[in-house]
């Protein structure tokens, strides 16, 4: 299973004059499809209508999505979807076009295979060399410019560990290579201040709902690997994955704690 629409043709083949190639000029969405629908769908489109505004491309139609989602995926139960809009096709150089004429990408992937373990052991992290590119006008978004996260995610696979935190110059933790990163300290739930670097990731959005219902004491700050080292429990998010328990880091070893079991129980 692997079918895509490009504006709306069932193509697999992109122009070699789309920006994305050269430049990376466009955002994308990464969407969990369970139990036939995508629960988070609204944050996820409204993720991408900001990103869209943040680069000046012409916003997407949300019925035309929806509808091309749809045909694709069909009565599947789980499945991955992802949105692309490039700034399609330009002359050379690096100015965009005036009036672009964006490239709607439609894709629907099969499930990834997440071993069960990682949920009920936790998994094991490291910190990855290469840093975060730090830009404020690019924040927070899911653009198509991630040679950080494939560079960092190399360094992952080479160390056969589940994932990679990754810093920015002043060697701040921003998070891992495809998701965030939440620590716990007596009671109090911390995670990266992204105005700088990072992506806003739908499901540390959602925690952060939640921690709020719950009336859990939570900063938005810097994040030092000290601070970290020092944590009661960590976990990492994003919507694929869900929350991953995080029980060893580096060297030191962390408990799958109350908190981030909580969060678990009711984000499953």
């Amino acid at each position: 299973m692997n079918a895509c629409l490009i504006n709306g043709q069932a193509l697999s083949a992109l122009a070699i004059s789309d920006r994305a190639i050269a430049y990376g000029d466009g955002v994308f969405e990464t969407i969990a499809v369970k139990q036939g629908v995508m629960p988070l769908w609204a944050a996820h489109y409204q993720r991408l209508i900001d990103a869209c505004s943040q680069l000046d491309l012409p916003l997407p139609n949300e019925a035309v999505l929806l509808k091309e989602i749809d045909a694709l995926k069909g009565k599947q139960v789980q499945a991955v979807i992802k949105i692309i809009i490039t700034r399609g096709s330009g002359e050379r150089g690096y100015c965009p076009p005036t009036h672009p004429q964006t490239r709607r990408i439609v894709q629907c992937l099969p499930w990834p295979e997440i071993p069960q373990a990682y949920y009920t052991e936790g998994v094991s992290v490291i910190y990855c060399k290469t840093p975060v590119s730090q830009n404020t006008q690019l924040a927070g978004i899911k653009h198509l410019n991630r040679l950080d996260n494939v560079l960092a995610s190399k360094e992952c696979d080479e160390k056969h560990s589940a994932e990679g935190l990754m810093c920015d110059s002043l060697e701040r933790v921003i998070g891992g290579t495809k998701s965030n990163i939440f620590y716990v300290r007596e009671g109090r739930l911390y995670t990266p201040l992204l105005n700088q670097a990072g992506v806003l990731g739908i499901m540390r959005a959602q925690v952060l709902l939640q921690a709020q219902a719950l009336n859990i004491n939570t900063h938005i700050v810097p994040i030092s690997r000290a601070a970290l080292n020092e944590a009661d429990e960590i976990f990492l998010t994003n919507s694929l994955i869900g929350i991953w328990p995080v029980t060893q880091l580096m060297d030191k070893k962390f408990p799958i704690g109350k908190l981030t079991q909580q969060f678990l129980n009711r984000l499953d």
